[in-house]
């Protein structure tokens, strides 16, 4: 349970568009598990006595008014194919609210997100284009971090198939390394220069991002 208040506040997210009765029965049998668990929840299909024929502004404009209570979201299973449900998850990573998934109900990271609030919600990304870009060049072409007496690693060989500067390499794979997408194995080898490289290879995490 989350720390802090003794009730804490959960809402719950998911999808609801397209679905028979509107998915109202996985919102309440959610919502039942976790007030079960202790938590106060905050039931989106509970709003307008239930009704099922309001504008979709109308249901989100309630959600909006329901999330900032909260202090966690929970995600239903379908939520990232789900235009409010996406925007509900944009809204809370932004309000600093924590994450939960609905069917295992354990915490995840918050997602990142390639959205403004211009351009409508689009899936969230848990890597961004150049994190995926560096996890291809080590998997296709084998390439590697060199040891760098200024910031500890270079990666000559990914800026140049790249076309990347040193400091976004370096900044992305300290990154990727931190997180679990890659690790250097334990064989060394000599670059043309002579400088000590420590080769990367994918996790099985970074794996199912390329």
């Amino acid at each position: 349970m989350l720390e802090g208040n003794a009730r804490p506040t959960i809402y719950i997210a998911g999808p609801m568009t397209g679905y028979d009765d509107f998915n109202f029965p996985a919102f309440d049998k959610v919502a039942k598990e976790w007030d079960e668990r202790g938590y106060a929840v905050l039931n989106p299909a509970s709003s307008f006595m239930r009704r099922q024929d309001l504008s979709y502004e109308q249901y989100m404009r309630s959600a909006v008014m329901l999330l900032i209570q909260a202090s966690a979201i929970v995600l239903l299973p379908g939520w990232q194919k789900s235009n409010g449900a996406c925007m509900e998850a944009l809204m809370a990573a932004r309000l600093g609210l924590f994450f939960y998934r609905a069917d295992t109900g354990k915490g995840i990271e918050t997602p990142e997100f390639g959205v403004s609030l211009t351009d409508g919600p689009k899936l969230p990304a848990r890597l961004s284009g150049t994190h995926r870009a560096v996890l291809r060049a080590i998997r296709d072409k084998g390439l590697c971090t060199v040891v760098c007496n200024r910031c500890g690693m270079t990666c000559d060989d990914i800026e140049r198939a790249l076309d990347m500067t040193h400091s976004t390499v370096s900044a992305r794979l300290w990154e990727l390394h931190r997180k679990g997408y890659v690790v250097t194995t334990t064989y060394e080898r000599k670059t043309r220069s002579g400088s000590l490289a420590l080769p990367y290879i994918l996790t099985e995490k970074g794996a199912v991002e390329v």
